[in-house]
């Protein structure tokens, strides 16, 4: 696959319109305590896992299940160490029951502030199509135009994810 070629599909003058039409509940609280837990403990719990991969997605639930909470400590303590090397950061995640690449970024998102959500929303408003299967090459292109996109307009990465969601919830037509 060749590397992606991100573009807003909307004039970045209008970051703020688009993320005033984002419309998911429960981010702010969700990210409190993931912050406070990586600041805390380095990793996540069972529960806090569960409350955020049903945030992301309520259809693997039973998969999230499967995974015990020491299990969810210690992958996520990996994911979130600062030494961390970034393939195997996004990853490891993927080794929790249910848990894709597009919600392995909700916790990085939510843990670190500097990482995108990987959304079909997102990447519609960045005009690319959503990959038959994510593979690294792409998630980190990805990462990096986004950080370049939120440092260029000022807008934090959770402004833009917003932005990007919002705009694709009331434009795009079809997944």
């Amino acid at each position: 696959m060749s590397d992606p070629t991100f573009q807003l599909r909307f004039p970045s003058t209008e970051l703020d319109r688009w993320a005033l039409a984002y419309g998911y509940d429960g981010d702010e609280e969700i990210e409190s305590e993931i912050q406070d837990a990586v600041e805390r403990e380095g990793s996540l719990g069972f529960e806090l896992f569960l409350k955020t991969g049903r945030w992301k997605s309520t259809r693997p639930t039973r998969h999230y299940q499967k995974s015990s909470d020491q299990i969810v400590r210690q992958v996520t303590s990996i994911a979130f160490d600062a030494d961390t090397d970034e393939r195997l950061r996004i990853e490891i995640l993927t080794v929790l029951s249910g848990v894709s690449w597009p919600t392995a970024s909700v916790f990085l998102h939510f843990g670190f502030g500097t990482y995108p959500i990987l959304d079909f929303r997102a990447l519609y408003s960045l005009s690319v199509e959503e990959p038959a299967q994510y593979r690294f090459d792409f998630w980190w292109a990805y990462v990096e135009h986004c950080r370049a996109l939120a440092v260029e307009h000022g807008v934090s990465m959770r402004h833009l994810d917003r932005a990007l969601w919002g705009y694709s919830k009331v434009n795009q037509t079809s997944k």
